[in-house]
């Protein structure tokens, strides 16, 4: 069981047989972000954290000059541990930067049935 948070579209249609216009980010690590980091982040349109990856990791690549191979080697495996750690919390703020707004949170094993809970919140079933 994870915590849900969910966040809304700004105006989203508040009928609840209609599409609910919310974003499901559960808060665990994340493996495709943590292997994978600058797929995930065009996955989710993450451009801003895309352009600092990429920066990040032009430093990395700079800093092998000095650092050596191995150093650099470890240093990039601590930022992808992080980034799987943080990737709920890079997701859910640039969210909030797109207007959306939190709605509330769930306990649920997974999306699909935190969305089904969320759904029957609204429609007060």
């Amino acid at each position: 069981m994870s915590l849900v948070q969910v966040l809304l579209r700004p105006g989203a249609n508040p009928d609840p047989l209609a599409e609910s216009g919310a974003v499901f980010v559960p808060e665990r690590f994340v493996w495709f972000a943590a292997l994978l980091p600058p797929l995930w982040a065009l996955v989710h349109g993450l451009w801003i954290e895309l352009v600092i990856w990429i920066a990040a990791m032009a430093l990395l690549w700079g800093l092998d000059l000095f650092l050596g191979g191995e150093t650099t080697f470890w240093l990039y495996v601590l930022g992808s541990i992080w980034i799987g750690f943080e990737a709920s919390a890079i997701r859910v703020s640039a969210l909030e930067r797109k207007q959306f707004l939190r709605a509330g949170d769930l306990v649920s094993s997974d999306e699909i049935s935190a969305e089904m809970e969320w759904m029957k919140r609204k429609a007060n079933v």
